[in-house]
């Protein structure tokens, strides 16, 4: 079991570089296209600058849910911080154990809600650039499924015991 567990971590780590490498693109983007809306805004040169503003919006909403996967695996996502310190020992695994097990079924809800978005059959467009809302909406779907799966991997890794929980970057994952 712990074999697996360990295995799987290093895929979720494999996988958190590109969510990571993704991550930072997302950043870039809305960096440049913020500074390219501010400049197009002040000089006239007749260029319409409303699309910028509008994939700065989606890049930065796609930057939000790229991340979440690597934030869990990471031990860098929000926690309740009283009941994690509480906690020692067996009890302390059981508690992030559980936590990631809440994580997981979240998401996977959320997965599953936005999937219907993403594979329904609508022709609806977003307003300015006239992306498909399936494009749109597929990175918030895949971040929710990569969100399970870390959740999941990381629940499994600390009820077998091949992390203590605490860890709170990948360099320290075994």
């Amino acid at each position: 079991m712990k074999r697996i567990a360990a295995l799987c971590m290093i895929a979720m780590r494999r996988i958190g570089v590109v969510e990571a490498a993704l991550s930072a693109v997302f950043l870039g983007a809305i960096f440049v296209l913020v500074l390219l809306q501010i400049f197009l805004r002040y000089v006239p040169i007749g260029a319409n600058s409303v699309w910028v503003g509008e994939l700065a919006r989606y890049s930065l909403v796609w930057l939000t849910f790229v991340a979440i996967g690597t934030l869990i695996t990471r031990n860098e996502h929000p926690v309740i911080e009283t009941i994690d310190s509480i906690a020692k020992g067996m009890a302390r695994r059981i508690v992030i154990v559980f936590a990631n097990m809440t994580i997981a079924v979240i998401s996977a809800a959320f997965a599953w809600d936005s999937a219907g978005l993403v594979f329904a059959d609508v022709s609806t467009k977003t307003p300015v650039i006239g992306i498909p809302m399936q494009v749109a909406l597929f990175i918030p779907f895949a971040g929710f499924v990569l969100a399970t799966a870390h959740a999941l991997v990381r629940a499994f890794a600390v009820a077998v015991g091949v992390q203590r929980g605490d860890e709170t970057t990948t360099a320290d994952i075994a």
